[in-house]
């Protein structure tokens, strides 16, 4: 039943998942493990965004023993932000900390997370993002490219997000409920689509909207280090047909976030993505070597954000 209570809880983890209840099970082990300080009242709030698999008995048979309250709610409307917002209508918790189906806490990460939130009065909390791989990365995937399946690492210090070049990511975040339904939420029109293997169901950038709306009535977001948490990969997330599809999302993904801003869209020129369809074709053609391949991630990131452009609307 919902948190509406008079006595609600003072935080709530909200994870929302969609058929993957094998990851969801390891998840929820982990959260029920955490050191959370002895006198706080929290709870987990599961919302299976259009599941097909045994992800209401996982959840109800973890609850049945776990020493923190676990309520499960159905949203038969897939999409990520979707059921993130209906996470946040379940709870009444004036502290709202999201995580992911596929990621794993350190046993202190609510403890931190805390921590962070009154040590520099803020309404935003994002944490470190580690990186677990069933096996070993690909040589080509290092550097930035990490960044594209989840790694967040901003050093060892605490430091403001900014809400462009740096903003908090979905598998480790906390947020104080006013200001985050003041800002409306996470908006429906972006992130991840049920299991997101084509282009169009990743067009991520629903944490930065949010948080830039936050910063821009007055907020602070800040980045907590001691807070972690291990972000799992699945397998077929290290090819590279899968960075394709994510660079081709995420130039589509700046254009509307600009749209959404109520700025200029960037500007892509004729020679630009003449370039970017000769590289495309080369790589593709030749199949080339690392350079080659991230020549070709820009190429195709161009090519995303005139797609961005010419979209009606």
């Amino acid at each position: 039943m919902p948190s509406h209570a008079a006595d609600p809880p003072a935080l709530s983890v909200i994870v929302c998942t969609h058929d993957r209840c094998a990851m969801l099970a390891r998840l929820l082990g982990a959260l029920i493990r955490q050191r959370a300080p002895r006198e706080l009242r929290w709870e987990i709030v599961v919302v299976d965004n259009g599941s097909h698999d045994a992800t209401r008995a996982v959840v109800a048979r973890i609850a049945a023993s776990a020493p923190v309250p676990i309520r499960y709610v159905f949203e038969p409307r897939v999409g990520l932000c979707v059921a993130r917002n209906r996470g946040v209508r379940e709870s009444a918790a004036p502290l709202l900390a999201f995580t992911d189906d596929d990621v794993v806490p350190e046993p202190d990460w609510l403890a931190e997370l805390l921590a962070a939130v009154d040590a520099v009065p803020c309404e935003v909390v994002g944490g470190r993002i580690d990186v677990a791989s069933p096996a070993p990365l690909p040589a080509w995937l290092e550097g930035d490219l990490l960044g594209c399946v989840g790694r967040l690492d901003l050093g060892d210090e605490p430091v403001a997000f900014d809400g462009r070049q740096t903003y908090p990511f979905g598998a480790n975040m906390l947020f104080r409920r006013e200001p985050l339904q003041r800002a409306s939420g996470f908006d429906e029109h972006v992130g991840r689509v049920g299991s997101g293997r084509r282009w169009w169901q990743v067009v991520k950038g629903e944490e930065q909207l949010l948080v830039t709306r936050i910063l821009g009535a007055g907020g602070r977001a800040m980045y907590a280090p001691r807070a972690r948490v291990a972000h799992c990969i699945e397998h077929d997330h290290l090819g590279r047909g899968h960075f394709r599809r994510l660079y081709f999302a995420a130039g589509y993904r700046e254009t509307l976030l600009a749209r959404a801003a109520g700025v200029a869209a960037p500007r892509t020129s004729g020679l630009e993505c003449a370039q970017a369809l000769f590289w495309f074709a080369k790589q593709r053609v030749q199949r080339g070597g690392d350079a080659s391949f991230r020549r070709q991630l820009g190429a195709i990131y161009l090519l995303g954000r005139l797609a961005g452009c010419v979209r009606p609307g």
